[in-house]
């Protein structure tokens, strides 16, 4: 295992260059430029990765997985403190060509800008992402850069998000999203929740349960944020939590093939089934 105590360090991986059954970082203290719970390159396969951020300063980023061509089958990745806002997290890597399986980030107690629950452009079985405090930006279920995530499972049940999404967000190539399942239980929505996700990004079905909140969400959207979020089937169901509004679709025009609102309890201002920003809305 590596324990972070002190000190200052650039790139810290939690496995070598040979296979790892298991790998652990536990860091306590100091401050670190990129964390990865994999292994360094090709040769490198871990089974399992465990990243335990409770107080060490992140300049850059925290990884699940490794680095380039490493393979990663499960990571878990949890944050609890860090003496500063952590930039970016991701369940797998920042590197393009690292592998990860299943994805896990627990968030209980740190500030973060970015959560990624997927990886850069590989593809993933299953993404979790799970809020339980803290205090996060935007929380990303699927990727930054390419790939497909076949599953995102968001649960959020406590602390406090300002965006989160289902899906990924990309500014060059096409990110994918098999289905995407939110449940909010309680964590705290600031601006929206997004079924889907930001930019060029592609979700074949979206499931939004949302039963409780510390406050009320102010907006819900079954597909995504922008034009590039496509979405084939939308669904939304409220089932105890005070929203505001709901839209059935996206945000800013992105193409929703089909759209489903449920309102089994609570409270909810205003719902709009079809787009917000489009001609026949």
């Amino acid at each position: 295992s590596v324990n972070i105590n002190n000190g200052t360090y650039g790139t810290i991986y939690g496995g070598g260059q040979n296979n790892v059954r298991e790998t652990s970082i536990i860091a306590t203290g100091g401050q670190a430029s990129y964390i990865y719970g994999g292994g360094i390159n090709a040769n490198s396969v871990t089974t399992k990765s465990n990243v335990n951020i409770k107080g060490t300063k992140i300049i850059g980023m925290v990884c699940g997985a490794g680095g380039a061509n490493s393979t990663t089958t499960t990571t878990n990745v949890t944050l609890t403190s860090s003496s500063a806002t952590i930039p970016t997290v991701y369940g797998g890597s920042r590197v393009a060509t690292a592998k990860a399986t299943i994805t896990n980030v627990i968030c209980s107690g740190a500030t973060i800008t970015n959560v990624y629950g997927g990886t850069n452009t590989s593809n993933i079985s299953t993404a979790n992402l799970t809020i339980n405090s803290g205090t996060i930006t935007n929380a990303y279920g699927g990727n930054t850069n390419g790939g497909t995530v076949t599953n995102t499972i968001l649960n959020g049940a406590g602390g406090q998000v300002t965006n989160l999404y289902g899906g990924g967000n990309s500014t060059n190539n096409s990110t994918s999203v098999g289905t995407a399942t939110i449940n909010i239980k309680g964590t705290k929505i600031i601006t929206a929740v997004y079924g889907a996700g930001h930019s060029n990004s592609n979700t074949t079905t979206t499931n939004v349960t949302l039963t409780s909140s510390s406050a009320t969400i102010p907006t819900v959207y079954g597909g995504g944020q922008t034009t590039t979020s496509q979405v084939t089937n939308a669904n939304i169901n409220c089932k105890g939590a005070t929203i505001t509004n709901i839209y059935g679709g996206s945000a800013y025009g992105g193409n929703v093939e089909k759209t489903n609102v449920k309102v089994n309890s609570g409270t909810v201002s205003n719902i709009y089934g079809c787009l917000l920003y489009t001609s026949d809305a």
